[in-house]
């Protein structure tokens, strides 16, 4: 058993070079306390799209192209992660090539909607603040999708803007009860 203790679950390579130490060997000599862990890159990808039902259920609906998605977290190493997207004409963004790890994707709110729903994808976490899909745990390999923002368009009413109108007073001249006719 190696140092730390855990040479069945753990890597010895060294996390920067990705080696461990130089070891000789003597002829049919075995030393099974070496080892290095390997993983798979992992993906997550998802859409931003504008969600016409407004039910968090993309279907066919117009994309928002130039979105920007900003990654964060923390992969198996416990180190800092942080990465950005920007959706494609088809609305489409994805992070490629992430070690194991838990992230979160934020969404800068594109101009002209406002917040409608957003969907965890296939490897779950949660939607619980606006614009954020956060706790999404990918092991070795994984491929994380439909991780969606549903936006709405903002409504307005009528078709001008303009001036508020005012009263305007009468040009009527007054004259008190004390006065003399006056002419016209």
């Amino acid at each position: 058993m190696g140092a730390n203790g855990f040479d069945t679950v753990d890597s010895d390579a060294d996390v920067t070079t990705g080696k461990t130490q130089i070891v000789t060997l003597a002829q049919g000599e075995h030393n099974p306390t070496l080892d290095a862990g390997v993983y798979a890159p992992a993906k997550l990808s998802g859409y931003v799209y504008k969600d016409v039902g407004n039910d968090g259920v993309r279907n066919s609906e117009p994309a928002i192209a130039g979105v920007v998605l900003t990654l964060t977290g923390t992969n198996g190493l416990g180190q800092p992660v942080t990465a950005t997207a920007t959706t494609d004409a088809n609305g489409f963004y994805q992070f490629i090539n992430l070690a194991p790890g838990t992230y979160t994707v934020s969404e800068a709110q594109p101009a002209g909607f406002i917040d409608g729903k957003d969907t965890v994808g296939s490897t779950g976490g949660s939607n619980a603040v606006n614009d954020v899909l956060s706790g999404i745990t990918l092991g070795s390999g994984a491929n994380s999708v439909e991780n969606n923002f549903g936006e709405i368009v903002t409504a307005s009413l009528g078709d001008r803007q303009g001036p508020t109108p005012t009263a305007t007073a009468s040009r009527r001249p007054v004259r008190s009860a004390s006065s003399a006719p006056l002419s016209r």
